[in-house]
């Protein structure tokens, strides 16, 4: 392995005076350091060793068969702890595997890079880089919370920075600064290190959920800690695994653990495990940047073929329904459906079209019908919906707002909007009464009309109410269902018969102000003034809630623990708490099944917990102690044993209790006799 670093190493003298001093607004020991801030990467890093060769599988996917294989392979073989001394504890070990190979006195810290003089953990902190509060409280100070290969140095005051906050893009304009250099940036509840980290930031992550996935059950997904699986791959690509992170491995190798981290020794797991959740541009870009050693494509086949195979001419070729497997070299099979490229866009000849699918480099066909393009014949046009003002006075023009006017064909598929196409006559209103207007719309020299009526009133001496209008939309238009309407942001205008309008935002009301039902919902607005009412609308978004259950806790054990033999489980105090995607919580106790054994020899019990919700089931333990029954001690039998009540008692207990009774009444004259002569003197 390499260990040639960069030569244009960026030096920050942190001086006061001949030796600086680090002090951290969190309380630290005094530190004694020069302080050198390797800001750009050290050399690129490439493996070669043999940890990997029975890593045969290829499958694609968070679940895929290669994540699988990685899982156990990966997953270490013991831990330090996490104590702050003594030789097999992580600031003792930390020391090592953090070490700056070209200083070994030093070691390096995380996000600012610096090359410190080794400490036991006085003056830095073990930093969880995945934070412990993103975890779904899966570590702590054990297994993955005491792991060399997620565990990192980093100052105190820099770790409290960087917070919990979610690693994401920020903007570069206000470094964080700490001592005189620069660490990172955040904003908008994220945080994003410097660019010669951003890599090291994403390999741990992805380990950290490779390796633990399986034995965490409330281990939460990547987004968790990352804004986006788009933002992982990014930073894996734009910060290529260096010498230092080559190094962390092979000492963790040979240490307890004796596990790697495989993004860095194999970058192209990277897009393999985690790229299917990315957008296909970027797992696309990644697949460029690290080609690693797939296996190339043989073969694709059409396993189904796509639902639509019957076209028109000049209709848009539409893959949907299509599933086609790709076969590659090594014999390995991976559904690229999604994936396939077709050499047609637009279907423009009549009768039997081959489409040919390709997907890196491999080929298939199928065939579709494409029957002649007929023009459709308009046929009729509607008002669907009447314009919002109808009400009007002699010599206002027509307003056709809120207006939808439909053209009908011969052919229903071709059935549109056109409201925006049509005309009207008259547009000037001078005719009092009930006034008919004509919509009309011409296509291709036919003419379809439609009608609607408004009531033309004598103008009034004063000025009237004739419409409101929406000046300004609600601040929120996107809800979930059952969600209340929130009209915050909105400003209403009310127009009158002259040119005067008002604000009546504080008088308005809607209709509807709960969303019981998902889609593109439409709001009224309305105002009234004397007996007129008028209206106008907005349309929010509102969604369903989907919330998946993710996990069980027992938050509180059984309050019995120790059984006897043949006794049966008891689980008064017992607190299970469900955990959901969103981070909702709920307290399920009532709702869950327990499978609990007969208790039927001596020995520990592990009692499982389920808890089952939309096909959905997550399960959680705790143990019971069974001990033996105990074996009663025999009461020895008197010679002459006495009788209960109303019975004899024997010679014994009456000379005891007259010789009491006599001791009793001894003193009881004696006390007399005291204290008669106590009353005696005083006189």
């Amino acid at each position: 392995m390499k260990k040639r670093f960069l030569a244009s190493i960026v030096l920050s003298a942190l001086a006061i005076g001949a030796t600086p001093i680090l002090v951290n607004s969190v309380k630290e020991e005094v530190v004694v350091t020069y302080a050198t801030q390797h800001k750009d990467n050290f050399d690129e890093y490439t493996y070669s060793g043999h940890y990997y060769d029975s890593i045969t599988a290829t499958g694609e996917g968070l679940n895929g068969s290669l994540r699988q294989a990685l899982t156990p392979h990966i997953y270490p073989d013991g831990w330090y702890s996490y104590s702050s001394s003594g030789p097999e504890t992580l600031s003792t070990i930390l020391q090592s595997a953090d070490e700056d190979p070209t200083n070994s006195k030093n070691m390096i810290y995380l996000y600012t890079r610096d090359s410190v003089t080794k400490n036991a953990a006085k003056s830095w902190n073990r930093e969880h880089v995945w934070p412990q509060a993103n975890s779904g409280g899966c570590w702590g100070k054990g297994q993955a919370g005491t792991d060399i290969l997620h565990i990192r140095p980093t100052y105190n005051d820099t770790n409290n920075k960087r917070s919990n906050d979610k690693y994401g893009e920020v903007s570069k304009s206000s470094p964080l600064i700490y001592q005189g250099m620069e660490y990172g940036y955040n904003g908008g509840g994220k945080f994003m290190p410097l660019d010669s980290v951003k890599g090291d930031v994403a390999r741990i992550v992805m380990y950290v959920w490779v390796a633990y996935k399986n034995h965490y059950s409330n281990l939460p997904n990547v987004t968790n800690v990352f804004e986006s699986y788009d933002t992982l791959l990014k930073w894996h690509m734009e910060d290529k695994p260096d010498v230092s992170e080559g190094y962390r491995n092979d000492f963790s190798e040979t240490s307890k653990q004796k596990n790697r981290n495989p993004f860095v020794d194999h970058p192209e797991y990277a897009w393999m495990i985690f790229g299917d959740s990315a957008s296909s541009s970027v797992k696309e870009a990644c697949k460029k940047v690290y080609p690693g050693n797939t296996p190339k494509v043989s073969s694709i086949t059409i396993d189904k073929l796509p639902t639509k195979r019957n076209y028109i001419q000049y209709e848009e070729l539409d893959l949907s329904g299509i599933k086609v497997t790709a076969t590659y070299e090594d014999t390995s099979t991976k559904d690229v459906s999604n994936s396939v490229t077709a050499n047609i866009t637009k279907l423009e000849n009549v009768g039997d079209q081959v489409v040919t699918i390709s997907y890196e480099g491999a080929t298939a066909t199928f065939t579709v019908s494409v029957s002649e393009y007929v023009p459709p014949v308009l046929e009729a046009i509607e008002v669907m919906k009447l314009p919002t003002k109808v009400n009007y006075y002699q010599g206002d023009s027509l307003n056709p707002s809120g207006i939808l006017v439909m053209a009908y064909y011969d052919n229903e598929e071709y059935d549109k909007d056109i409201t925006n196409l049509v005309s009207y006559s008259p547009t000037e209103l001078t005719s009092l009464g009930e006034n008919t207007i004509t919509v009309s719309y011409t296509e291709d020299e036919v003419t379809m009309t439609d009608s609607f009526t408004v009531n033309v009133l004598e103008r009034p001496l004063e000025p009237v109410l004739e419409s409101i209008e929406i000046k300004e939309y609600p601040n929120k238009l996107e809800y979930e269902i059952n969600e209340i309407l929130d009209p915050t942001g909105i400003v209403v205008i009310a127009h009158y018969s002259d040119p005067s309008e008002e604000d009546v935002t504080s008088y308005v009301t809607y209709s509807p102000l709960t969303f019981t039902e998902e889609g593109e919902i439409e709001v009224t607005v309305t105002y009234s003034e004397g007996e007129i009412t008028v209206s106008d609308t907005f349309t929010v978004n509102v969604t369903d809630i989907v919330d998946d259950l993710s996990a069980i806790t027992i938050m509180y054990e059984p309050y019995k623990t120790i059984y006897y033999v043949d006794e049966e489980l008891d689980l008064e105090g017992m607190m299970v708490i469900a955990y959901y995607e969103s981070g909702y919580e709920e307290d399920v106790t009532d709702l869950v099944e327990v499978d609990a054994p007969k208790f039927d020899h001596a020995g520990e019990y592990i009692i499982t917990v389920s808890y089952t919700e939309e096909d959905i089931t997550k399960t959680s333990t705790f143990k019971v102690t069974v001990k033996d029954k105990p074996v009663p001690t025999p009461t020895p039998t008197p010679d002459e044993p006495s009788k209960g009540c109303g019975g004899d008692i024997n010679a014994t207990s009456i000379v005891l209790f007259t010789i009491s009774g006599a001791l009793i009444l001894i003193s009881l004259a004696i006390m007399v006799i005291r204290k008669h002569k106590k009353v005696i003197k005083n006189k």
